[in-house]
């Protein structure tokens, strides 16, 4: 099924000529996904035991995955670029690529407010 495959693109009607696919799985193949998840099995788990994610208790939340899209969850700065440090590293060894034109960070921070009597914090983000 990966193996010699060539694909070619149709856009308006006219197609490009045939061309090798050396990476990546088939968008919309049945075993798409589970292919993904056993490739991405091991840097999911580093991620888990890097200890520096967001947690719900003690379940770790620090990244979630789905499809092909992956979302890290981190309490401080440093814990971040621990977590996108992991990725880098993942993607040297194993010769994967992330997309830095789809990421996107954001941060949310709580700001109490000096002068109210409420408890409530309100919250803040900004987008990177």
């Amino acid at each position: 099924m990966y193996t010699n495959h060539n694909t070619r693109l149709v856009w308006n009607g006219v197609q490009s000529r045939w061309f090798g696919v050396i990476d990546g799985v088939k968008q919309g193949g049945m075993l798409s996904p589970i292919l993904f998840c056993v490739y991405t099995d091991d840097l999911l788990k580093s991620l888990a035991q890097a200890n520096v994610g967001c947690y719900i208790r003690s379940c770790f939340v620090g990244v979630l995955a789905y499809a092909d899209d992956l979302l890290l969850l981190a309490p401080t700065a440093t814990a971040m670029r621990t977590m996108l440090h992991i990725c880098k590293e993942f993607a040297n060894t194993f010769s994967a690529r992330f997309n830095a034109s789809k990421s996107k960070c954001i941060v949310v921070e709580y700001r109490q407010k000096t002068n109210s009597v409420s408890s409530c914090r309100n919250v803040y983000y900004r987008w990177f």
